[in-house]
């Protein structure tokens, strides 16, 4: 998760007005990758940047709807 924190300039480059991120190739869930979602949220937020999580695992999503993040996240199963 640390290396792709330190990407998060590529992910934002060019001043995008719409990032897709497609989490179909996730193997494994965490609580982790939750936080890198979050913290990707909150980074596309200051930066006035629609932010939308394709393919979310089913994992990943039961988590989020346990910690009531879906919404915030905007995930869709």
């Amino acid at each position: 998760v640390q290396p792709l924190l330190e990407d998060d300039d590529i992910l934002f480059s060019g001043e995008p007005q719409r990032i897709e991120i497609d989490l179909a190739g996730v193997g494994r869930s965490t609580s982790v990758g939750l936080a890198l979602m979050l913290e990707w949220l909150r980074q596309s937020q200051a930066r006035n940047v629609a932010i939308r999580f394709n393919n979310v695992p089913a994992q990943m999503l039961g988590m989020a709807k346990v910690s009531q993040l879906e919404t915030i996240l905007q995930l869709q199963n």
